[in-house]
């Protein structure tokens, strides 16, 4: 079974408000696993995984990666293929809060790349995610390597302002953590700006950008801002992804701001 249509759905219903993608995905891989179509059942892990990543649902995330690695194990896969995998895999353990385990991952994943112009996006990629688990390591100076870096290989990448946006995110998040805000709110304005029309203002990393603004602005106590922001994030997600524990999680940093706005007017 192909996994051209399988995508061009999953775009599709990424456009589309209110659609039950992780449903899709879910199905897919059924159907791929009874059938025994290893592309398509590799294509539904690896997409099913990220989502599920957002979510918070991590542990789940994991396991659907480790499959589809063994899979590509079992059909002699290409470098970048294996390498795709392992990236995604690597956020999977930065989310989860496993940072060494991430830094392990990734810098597997880069020995599967071949360094030059046809791995720039993915390498990028990997820069922008390592620099998540450096900062989670509290190693903001290797962090802020990793990001520099995945901003110069991107410069090589066509059509990558969404990639650049996401850049701008984690530079603005490590500004955060040196508690450089005003640079950071300087970093992450010109990615929100680019959030409203990309992919329609339904990319997946629009939350994130916006739970950030809200950091910002809570840690500056603007907690009225901040609220917004974090109200707005958790809806952005909810309709792309339904309830989660991420979504909960944004809902009670709202509250939270709310709470604080009405205890400091």
């Amino acid at each position: 079974m192909e996994t051209g249509h399988f995508y061009q759905e999953l775009t599709r219903l990424f456009g589309e408000p209110g659609a039950d993608v992780v449903g899709y995905l879910r199905n897919h891989l059924h159907v791929a696993q009874l059938g025994g179509y290893t592309a398509l059942e590799i294509a539904a892990e690896n997409e099913l995984g990220s989502l599920l990543r957002v979510r918070g649902e991590f542990a789940e995330a994991e396991q659907l990666y480790k499959k589809a690695l063994l899979l590509l194990d079992a059909k002699d896969a290409d470098d970048l293929s294996y390498a795709r995998v392992l990236i995604n895999l690597g956020d999977v353990y930065v989310a989860w809060g496993k940072y060494s385990q991430a830094l392990q991952v990734f810098d597997k994943a880069e020995q599967h790349l071949v360094h030059g112009p046809d791995a720039a996006y993915e390498l990028s990629a990997l820069c922008n995610n390592r620099s998540a688990a450096y900062r989670g390591l509290g190693q903001l100076d290797q962090a802020r390597q990793e990001l520099k870096r995945a901003a110069q290989l991107l410069e090589a990448v066509p059509n990558s302002e969404g990639k650049r946006a996401v850049n701008a995110i984690n530079l603005a998040q490590a500004l955060v953590d040196e508690g450089r805000l005003v640079e950071a709110g300087q970093v992450l304005a010109p990615a929100l700006i680019a959030f409203e029309t990309l992919q329609q203002g339904r990319d997946i990393h629009r939350p994130y950008a916006l739970a950030v603004a809200g950091q910002i602005a809570g840690l500056q106590k603007r907690y009225k801002h901040a609220w917004a922001c974090y109200q707005w994030a958790a809806q952005l997600l909810k309709e792309k992804l339904g309830d989660s524990p991420a979504v909960d999680a944004l809902v009670r940093e709202a509250q939270r701001m709310k709470e604080l706005e009405y205890t400091y007017r």
